[in-house]
């Protein structure tokens, strides 16, 4: 990168977009828990609304997000291939899956499922490494248009 040239839409963009495909992840993890009850059944009594489940979406998007910054992972330009980047993503949310796992069953035992969790660790990261293959994808394409 050229000096001068502002670094922000190179960190900015990839942040919101996390953020983003993070937060609709975790939703549909709860769709496929509660609506779909995919796997098990959810009894009436144990059904939760996606409401209490807002300050843990909260909480695990924030906790992704350092555990990312941490991995280096929006430091640009990306040197590491798709596959190391996705190795580092799926590493990143297990980590942060583990911990939102016991500090919601230190804070709240058994009210929330861990089923929800587990949708969360898979379909998180899968958003989350095919936005960077379409990213990877999209800059290739302007690279040989000379954009």
């Amino acid at each position: 990168m050229k000096r001068g040239k502002s670094q922000f839409p190179h960190i900015i963009i990839p942040l919101v977009a996390d953020i983003l495909l993070i937060n609709v992840g975790f939703t549909v993890a709860w769709w496929l828990r509660y609506e779909v009850q995919l796997v098990l059944e959810v009894a009436d009594p144990n059904y939760l609304s996606f409401e209490a489940y807002v300050p843990v979406q909260l909480a695990l998007t924030a906790t992704l997000l350092f555990v990312f910054q941490v991995k280096g992972m929006y430091r640009r330009p990306s040197r590491a291939s798709w596959m190391d980047e996705s190795l580092s993503l799926f590493s990143g949310t297990t980590v942060a899956i583990a911990v939102m796992i016991v500090l919601v069953f230190l804070y709240r035992p058994y009210t929330l499922s861990r089923l929800t969790f587990g949708y969360a660790w898979v379909l998180i990261p899968l958003l989350l490494s095919f936005a960077r293959l379409v990213e990877r994808r999209l800059r290739a394409y302007l690279r040989s248009k000379g954009i």
